[in-house]
């Protein structure tokens, strides 16, 4: 038998599930497939279609800067150096289809889960994963609903707002589920 993947599950986690937010435990970071030497490799085989690697502006610039770039034939535990030594961030789209050994995982994990929260089916179970240097900034964005945030190592803070004006309008939030892409979302919301 497997260690299980999720943490402790109080009951309040089955009643809260699709109504609030939640912060579970996982040991997802005990994985063989997260330590970097595994991340390195997944880097390596990593097709351009499948991931991107951006430099944003910090936190304290005036100017939202958003650069693109390629992996090129970089070595993936060269990669995980310059993201830790930069701004940068890679995001690993679809994982799954680059290796299968993600794609059993993530399969693993959504059926502990389904032992927890029995009426809750997934629709369509993709993983990607996200490599951010300490300090990188994505900036203000809107994620549609059933989004799950797994974090494997480090710390993130998060701001989550209701998705309701000034935030987000009714026609913003059609535009991403219509195209995937982010119309006229506001650049920065101050809240007092």
């Amino acid at each position: 038998m497997t260690a299980p993947i999720l943490g402790e599950w109080p009951p309040q986690f089955t009643t809260g599930w699709g109504r609030q937010m939640l912060c579970i435990g996982h040991r997802l970071h005990e994985q063989p497939l997260f330590s970097l030497p595994a991340l390195a490799e997944l880097i390596e085989r990593c097709p351009p279609a499948h991931y991107g690697l951006v430099q944003t502006s910090g936190q304290d610039d005036a100017r939202r800067r958003w650069r693109e770039g390629t992996i090129g034939g970089v070595p993936g535990l060269q990669v995980i150096d310059a993201i830790g030594a930069h701004s940068l961030w890679l995001n690993l789209r679809d994982v799954a289809t680059v290796d299968p050994r993600y794609g059993e995982l993530l399969q693993a994990a959504y059926a502990e889960l389904a032992q927890h929260v029995p009426d809750f089916v997934p629709r369509d179970l993709k993983m990607g994963i996200l490599i951010p240097s300490p300090g990188a900034t994505v900036h203000y964005h809107c994620d549609l609903p059933g989004q799950a945030l797994w974090q494997i190592a480090g710390r993130k803070r998060v701001f989550v707002y209701p998705a309701t004006a000034p935030y987000l309008h009714p026609e913003g939030l059609e535009n991403i589920a219509y195209s995937g892409f982010e119309f006229k979302l506001p650049a920065r919301i101050r809240v007092e």
